[in-house]
Order: C-alpha cells, then structure tokens, then sequence
C-alpha cells in the first residue's frame, strides 16, 4: 500500500541525507535538508501526497504503524545528531535538551 511500508527504508536515507549536510551547519536545519529529501517525492506529486495523508487518516491503524516507524528514526540518528551537538551519543541524556 503506497509508501508507508517504507517508511524504515526512508529512516535510512534519511540518516544518509543528514550526514551528507555540512558540518557547521545547525542540526535543525541539517535535519530539515534531510527531511526535505524525503518529503520532497510527495509535494512534487500532489497526488502522492493526498493519497498517503487521506490513508494515515482514514485508517488508524496505519497511522498508528506510521507513527511507530517514524519513531524508530530517533535511535538510528541519535548517534549523527549528537556527534554534530559535540555530546556522547552514548549518553541518556537527550540531546534535544542540550543548548
């Protein structure tokens, strides 16, 4: 069913993507290059898009699951995200509570 089955393959582009971003850049704005490669295949086809937001919100279920894949991307980029924040990846501490 369309492209949400892929949504851990897209975890992976995605870390890809954010260690492609240079490395003085913020990670927010690494991060939001990184989405955007992702992202960008359902703006530029409008269809695409409609068709995976009319699905996650008409079926709970497959938003629950979507919900929950995308969830995985915080482990597979912690270690990207806190090397590019100069803090331990290794740490508890979550990175998005360091300044």
């Amino acid at each position: 069913m369309y492209d949400i089955d892929k949504i851990g393959v897209f975890g992976d582009e995605l870390l890809e993507a954010l260690k492609r971003r240079p490395n003085g850049e913020s990670v927010w704005e690494s991060l939001r290059h990184a989405v955007g490669t992702i992202t960008r295949r359902y703006t530029d086809d409008a269809d695409r898009g409609h068709k995976l937001v009319t699905l996650l919100a008409n079926h709970s279920a497959r938003a629950a699951a979507h919900h929950e894949k995308n969830a995985r991307w915080y482990p597979l980029l912690r270690p990207e995200i806190a090397r590019r924040l100069g803090t331990d990846a290794s740490d508890a501490a979550d990175p998005r509570r360091i300044r």
